[in-house]
């Protein structure tokens, strides 16, 4: 008896083992894919799903691309509209959007895009987290001034830098709190010149509000999304940092964004920042 209650309880401890280790997996699992590059490549068109061009209305390109190998899917969804209509599809194998003001339309008009990446296969449940390369190019403008056709609006939660060419016909800066302004100059046609490429960090979902300025030379505006590296930089200009902790602004104790001070062993502690320090939004 004594024999059996003891391999009785073996295997329970063995079953309750093999739990902790199933669960461990479980959670450790997705976190294998944090730190893994999205490719998204696809020359399917999205399917459509809601009523379009309203907030709400979503396109699904379904095993559209892969992290560390896993196949995932990407969906756009309208968050914010201001007239025109919305379309998804896609060029060569990037997801697109296009907008089409409307007919009557003098004042500027826009729609903002949350983009979502998912595990293949979970109906959209399980969200997928990677580091996405997002190109956007082909942002036009008029007579080398900004803000004159087509810009977008980027939010800078989870994106780590941006990258332009040197020299570049795009206007890049702080919109607002928050936002990253990138608008065109010229007349583009797939240059490096209307070109930026967006590094993103460990994210599963990205907010992009993309704008058509009212104008005499273009009815309606496509914006491309590469997320498989297609479009590349001739002379590439990276910008990395977008807040800046600078602890002694002055540079009275050091140069740069540093602190320099001096703590004797044993001693009382000392302060690790001047007191002019100041944060700086850079873009």
């Amino acid at each position: 008896m004594k024999h059996k209650n003891s391999k009785t309880r073996e295997n329970f401890l063995k079953k309750l083992l093999l739990r902790m280790v199933a669960l461990v997996l479980m959670v450790l699992a997705p976190l294998q894919l944090m730190a893994a590059p999205v490719i998204i490549s696809t020359r399917a068109d999205p399917t459509l799903i809601g009523t379009q061009s309203i907030v709400g209305a979503m396109a699904l390109w379904e095993n559209a691309g892969t992290i560390d190998g896993v196949s995932i899917d990407l969906r756009a969804t309208i968050t914010a509209i201001d007239g025109g209509k919305v379309t998804f599809t896609t060029d060569l194998d990037d997801p697109t959007v296009k907008l089409k003001p409307t007919s009557y339309s003098t004042t500027d008009e826009y729609v903002t895009v949350k983009w979502e990446i998912f595990i293949n296969g979970t109906n959209q449940t399980v969200a997928a987290v990677g580091t996405p390369t997002l190109g956007i190019t082909d942002l036009d403008g008029i007579g080398g001034n900004p803000d004159t056709r087509e810009s977008i609006s980027v939010s800078l939660t989870g994106l780590s830098g941006y990258i332009v060419d040197n020299p570049t016909n795009l206007v890049v800066e702080v919109e607002e709190a928050g936002l990253l302004n990138i608008s065109g100059t010229m007349d583009e046609q797939y240059r490096a010149p209307s070109l930026v490429i967006l590094n993103y960090n460990e994210v599963s979902s990205w907010d992009i509000t993309y704008k058509f300025i009212h104008n005499p030379v273009a009815i309606n505006a496509s914006y491309y999304n590469d997320l498989d590296g297609d479009e590349v930089l001739t002379a590439p200009k990276t910008v990395v940092e977008f807040l800046t902790l600078d602890l002694d602004d002055d540079n009275s104790t050091a140069t740069g964004n540093d602190y320099a001070g001096t703590y004797p062993l044993g001693t009382t502690g000392v302060v690790i920042a001047d007191i002019d320090t100041n944060i700086i939004q850079d873009a």
